[in-house]
Formats: structure tokens, sequence, C-alpha cells
């Protein structure tokens, strides 16, 4: 089994809120391309995502001996038209079902953000370019018995079985979705 070690954090969902009146963006993706390029000196995979959420700027470092996809994105709804990028099919792997008036919309926007967040971990971990999302099928997901832990989505691309370990925290009050492709 890999191991997956962030500095100052044992958690492989790790995150460093940054205020971005602090750090411009410019900077912060410059922090994170040299974390980045401090572990593949070592030898190490690594992936970096990180969004502007508010004053806050969140970012999510993950790092490895194999290839590895990281993604965070704050859970937040945003134009309802983002929830037709997936099919009914892939909502239904989740258990949603987004033609149901009885859906709750942030059960749907939940539903919107495990999928992309996957897809762009998955994206990550293979080197793909972003025109392979509608490729990427999501198979099965598996809800996690203990809070603590991470769900499983079963994701498909070109024949071969993928896992990608999704965990919603919050921070700083704004929920976030995280992806990691292993």
């Amino acid at each position: 089994m890999t191991e997956y070690k962030l500095k100052a954090f044992a958690n492989p969902f790790a995150f460093l809120p940054f205020k971005s009146s602090f750090l411009s963006c410019k900077f912060q993706s410059a922090l994170g391309k040299m974390l980045a390029l401090k572990y593949r000196m070592r030898g190490l995979c690594t992936s970096v995502s990180h969004k502007i959420c508010g004053k806050y700027i969140f970012v999510a470092v993950a790092f490895s001996q194999k290839p590895v996809g990281i993604d965070i994105e704050p859970l937040i709804p945003k134009s309802s038209a983002l929830l037709q990028q997936f099919t009914e099919k892939e909502y239904r792997v989740l258990n949603i079902d987004t033609n149901s008036p009885d859906a709750p919309q942030n059960q749907r926007w939940n539903a919107f953000y495990t999928l992309w967040c996957a897809k762009e971990a998955l994206i990550k971990k293979l080197n793909l370019t972003e025109d392979k999302r509608l490729d990427i099928l999501p198979q099965a997901y598996k809800k996690s018995q203990k809070n603590l832990r991470a769900d499983t989505l079963t994701l498909k691309f070109q024949n071969q079985i993928f896992k990608v370990k999704i965990k919603t925290v919050v921070c700083k009050n704004t929920p976030l979705i995280l992806a990691l492709a292993v």
C-alpha cells in the first residue's frame, strides 16, 4: 500500500488555507509548485490543487511513490447549468436522481462536485487532457462506514478501473470536497 504524507500533516487530505489578501494567486501557485518540486526531487510523484474562495485560497498537496492526482473544490452552488455536465446515469451511481423534485438542492451540488473532483483527480494522476473527462465513467460509489474515513468512487477509463478517495471537510466555515486518485 502506498503511504501518503504531507509536510506538517498526517492526513492525505490536507489543505492549507491562506488569506488571499496576504498571498496573491501567483505567489500561491509558485508555493505549490515549489512544494511539488521539493518532493519530485526526492523521487516522489506530486499533485497540487488550489481554489480561491472568498478571502481564502485553499491548497491541497499530495505526493506518493506512484502517480497521484488531487483536486479540491468549495461546495458552493453556482449556475444550475453546471449540473448538466454529467448524465443521469453518472448521478445514479451516487444514488442521486437529479430529476426527482424530492432530491434536495445541496444533495445535487454535492453529487456534482464529487463527480467533478474525482474526474479532475484522475485526469491529473493519468496526466490526461481535460477533453478526456467525458471518457471517464463512474462505476460504483461506496460510503465510508466511519465518519473519519473517505468515501470511494470507482471510475473506469479505457477499460481500466481506478479508485478515487472522496472526503468532505469544513475549513474556515467553507465546505470543501477533496478527491485523491491513487
